[in-house]
């Protein structure tokens, strides 16, 4: 009976662990004794894990890892040359104490080397003199040199870091954090020629005017392969100490295409630098891998409208495969994609045919919990070609929205109905005037009939001719009814005679003839 009593809080045990679950990818964090450190995704820049990561230290040797960095661009930029010989300078060792590291034995002044013996003097001896002969070298002086540091690790990002002197000798103003050399670490891994000097794990130093070959080791002791701590994935960068910073060391390593930088400052114990090191990159690459977010040829991201075309719209893809350094056990289930159309951002609705396949229309951002894992191009999945008929209707619509278009427009419409009204106008006034020439008519053969009838009316033997003031006297008498302008134009309306209106009465006694002769002469 007890265990029948045990089982429902067994049961109810089980289901609280399933309502409340573990997070994933919520990794334990390693263990290490250093005050500071970083572990830096050197491809993305990506923070994979940090401890007082912002935390002012003090960066000893480490700094001479920005001084090769300057040295290198300035190769590059054809300034110097790794092969120019630099004689060293009467003050090359000022403020250097007994017991710091030099090139073994130390450059003294007047001593000639070339640019590549002094750098790998710097970067595998930790050289200070060297630090400061180049620094002379490449700007004239070593405070313009360290002007040149702090300008750059600006450029690069770092917000906690501030250089005094070019080998990283103790001083109150020389400082910096782990996050901001990670930054700095990650420019510097970007240069072949950085890569080489930093990557070795010895060297030799050729002869000079004053002293035998040297042969260096570097310091890093996870590249020197009979080390304890040799890291076979390792390939860089420079290690530091003094009693104050403690045991520091900027190295980077490279495991199934994971690119990482690691940085370590103030570790307690001689070789407490390499032991975090290595417990760091075991850490991150046990528990991270290589997770594609996007693919590049299976996932279509969006279909996009094309004006004019055939079909009306494209499909979208990205042009190349978005991957993102994350924990094994990482829940990629809020994974998003931020679609960028270079249409819209120049305000247009759609494409324009013609759209060839592979052209690129845009871009698409990978987002997981808020952060952006990478972008990469889209790309047009298909071809679009221009329908005629569309593009012709399209040019005629945006012809006519062309502001010079619509003015003409406007200017044409104004001019027609001008001209219409003017036509209605003067319709109306010809009307007017025809109608008045011929009442004129009418009454002119009205008048004609009445004379003659007035003469026939006269006995026959006291006719006589006549006179043409008789006539002119009731012409005028006539003419006082109208216009001057409806008897000067009765001739322009000859066509109007064959209207039956317009035709006089006739007259009587065979006298047509005559009158007609007579009144229109």
């Amino acid at each position: 009976m007890k265990k029948f009593k045990i089982l429902p809080f067994i049961l109810i045990i089980v289901l609280a662990l399933g309502i409340f679950p573990v997070s994933a990818g919520a990794l334990d964090d390693p263990s290490v004794s250093a005050s500071a450190a970083v572990l830096m995704n050197a491809d993305t820049g990506d923070i994979l894990y940090e401890k007082n990561g912002t935390a002012t230290v003090q960066p000893a040797s480490t700094t001479k890892m920005m001084t090769a960095l300057l040295v290198v661009e300035a190769i590059e930029a054809g300034d110097i040359s790794l092969t120019d010989e630099v004689t060293a300078y009467q003050d090359c060792q000022y403020n250097l104490e007994e017991d710091s590291s030099n090139a073994n034995p130390t450059i003294e002044p007047g001593e000639i080397m070339t640019v590549e013996d002094l750098l790998y003097c710097a970067m595998l001896q930790s050289a200070n003199e060297a630090c400061n002969i180049l620094a002379e070298y490449v700007s004239g002086s070593v405070s313009s040199f360290v002007e040149l540091m702090n300008q750059r690790a600006e450029e690069l990002g770092c917000t906690g870091t501030h250089f005094s002197n070019a080998n990283g000798l103790e001083a109150s103003d020389h400082y910096t954090t782990a996050e901001d050399f990670a930054l700095i670490a990650k420019e510097a891994v970007t240069h072949a020629m950085f890569l080489t000097v930093c990557g070795a794990a010895s060297y030799t130093v050729s002869a000079t005017n004053m002293t035998e070959a040297r042969s260096l080791t570097n310091t890093n002791q996870l590249l020197v392969s009979s080390s304890d701590y040799y890291y076979e994935y390792a390939y860089g960068i420079k290690t530091g100490y003094f009693a104050n910073a403690g045991y520091c060391l900027v190295s980077a390593a490279n495991y199934n295409d994971m690119n990482v930088i690691c940085v370590v400052m103030g570790s307690t114990t001689s070789n407490g630098q390499f032991a975090d090191s290595l417990t760091l990159y075991d850490w991150v690459f046990s528990n991270y891998s290589h997770v594609q977010l996007l693919s590049s040829t299976e996932t279509l991201i969006a279909t996009v409208p094309v004006e004019m075309g055939t079909p009306d719209s494209t499909g979208a893809r990205a042009s190349s495969a978005v991957t993102a350094l994350l924990p094994n056990d990482y829940d990629t289930s809020s994974l998003e994609y931020r679609v960028t159309l270079y249409y819209e951002q120049e305000g247009e609705s759609a494409l324009e045919a013609p759209v060839n396949a592979g052209d690129v229309i845009g871009e698409v951002s990978v987002v997981l919990d808020g952060e952006v894992y990478g972008t990469s191009s889209l790309v047009a999945t298909n071809t679009v070609e221009m329908s005629r008929a569309t593009y012709l209707r399209s040019q005629i619509k945006s012809m006519f929205q062309e502001p010079v278009v619509r003015r003409i427009i406007t200017i044409l419409i104004i001019l027609l109905a001008a001209y219409i009204l003017l036509v209605v106008f003067y319709r109306l006034q010809r009307r007017r005037h025809v109608r008045s020439v011929r009442q004129a008519k009418r009454d002119r053969a009205i008048a004609q009939a009445e004379w003659e009838t007035e003469w026939l009316d006269i006995p026959t033997e006291k006719r006589k001719e006549p006179s043409i003031g008789y006539f002119d006297d009731r012409r005028r008498d006539r003419r006082n009814d109208y216009s001057q302008d409806d008897y000067d134009d009765y001739d322009d309306y000859d066509d109007y005679d064959d209207d039956p209106d317009d035709t006089p009465p006739t007259s009587r006694n065979g006298r047509d003839d005559y009158f007609d002769s007579f009144f229109n002469n």
